[in-house]
């Protein structure tokens, strides 16, 4: 068996790490599955890594064969583990979009009330109506803003990056 450590992420379209995580799949020598993805703590606990480790010579028909078996388990990887964390991300996030999508709207609609309370009795025309765009401007543009924050926060690359740390393997 060869275990091969992978730590996958994803970001968003703002360039923001929203999935970050340690990984182990383990591959049979042959290029197979070996089971399910290992959350890394739980291999170090599982196979006892804590204590001194011995490295040994490993013989070139090994490590072509370990070199072999990696694109399968960065595949496997991606698709067995990574895709899993992205639709459980995902489907919390729009949860989350529909609350704060809400909660603009409050906002915004909160702010255009007080906005008629300042300025509603007062003449539209001068300095007042100069501070009543600026101010309904200002809202339009915390609005825009926020929502178009909502819309990258929301959009997954659909390709998780994986970088392999290390590989561990018994002959």
């Amino acid at each position: 068996m060869a275990y091969y450590l992978l730590h996958g992420s994803i970001a968003n379209n703002l360039g923001q790490l929203l999935i970050s995580d340690l990984f182990v799949m383990p591959m049979g020598m042959d290029g197979r599955v070996g089971g399910e993805p290992i959350a890394f703590n739980s291999f170090i606990k599982q196979f006892e890594l804590t204590g001194t480790l011995h490295t040994m010579d490993i013989p070139e028909a090994d490590i072509l064969q370990l070199k072999a078996t990696l694109p399968e388990a960065i595949n496997y990887g991606k698709s067995m583990h990574m895709v899993r964390k992205i639709d459980k991300l995902q489907f919390q996030m729009e949860k989350d979009l529909a609350v704060q999508k809400e909660r603009l709207k409050n906002w915004k609609r909160a702010k255009g009330e007080q906005l008629e309370l300042d300025f509603g009795d007062k003449g539209e025309f001068g300095i007042m109506k100069r501070r009543k765009e600026e101010k309904e401007r200002q809202i339009q543009t915390i609005s825009d803003k926020s929502s178009r924050y909502f819309q990258d926060l929301n959009t997954l690359d659909a390709d998780p990056y994986i970088k392999v740390l290390a590989v561990f393997y018994n002959n």
